[in-house]
């Protein structure tokens, strides 16, 4: 990177990091998944230096970035939550309050012993926590004993493992 762009890239970082922050954390509700929306906006604006130079409004540039990602990681875990409910044959969403009550209610039932023989209880409890708790890959990686990238790794495999295991939802997914 040239030292024209590190200059932008950090007065940027300085200018405007704790306003995004402050509106990511209103509308995800966690510091921890705001700070990592942020950090992903920042490692856009880096990707794309170049681009962003040229921007007339660079600060409208992270900000609409910013709320592209949070919609996008907004979408992605409605639609986990969603395939994990049908998994588990809720007929209500459970609030995080209530989420062990409903999975140990589930338990005797087909659906969640198809998903024991398709995932190991620590993938179980995983999914729970990365679906249901909403917690960010900063909190998995922690309670876990991972990193972050091996956090976000852990739950790809999953998701691979599930879609493997009931391919009827493969199949809807295609449609």
């Amino acid at each position: 990177m040239e030292p024209e762009q590190d200059r932008f890239l950090e007065a940027l970082f300085g200018g405007y990091y704790y306003d995004l922050l402050s509106y990511a954390r209103v509308c995800l509700g966690s510091s921890d998944l705001a700070e990592d929306m942020v950090q992903d906006t920042f490692h856009e604006a880096t990707n794309q230096v170049d681009r962003l130079l040229e921007h007339p409004y660079p600060s409208r540039w992270l900000m609409k970035t910013l709320k592209f990602k949070i919609c996008n990681y907004t979408r992605i875990q409605k639609r986990h939550r969603k395939y994990l409910v049908e998994c588990l044959d809720l007929t209500v969403f459970p609030s995080e309050e209530s989420v062990e009550q409903l999975v140990l209610m589930k338990e005797e039932q087909p659906l969640f012993q198809r998903l024991r023989k398709v995932l190991e209880e620590e993938e179980i409890s995983f999914l729970v926590d990365a679906t249901f708790k909403n917690y960010s890959h900063s909190q998995l990686a922690e309670k876990y004993g991972l990193t972050v990238w091996a956090s976000a790794k852990r739950l790809s495999r999953i998701r691979g493992k599930l879609l493997v295991g009931f391919p009827e939802h493969r199949q809807r997914k295609n449609r």
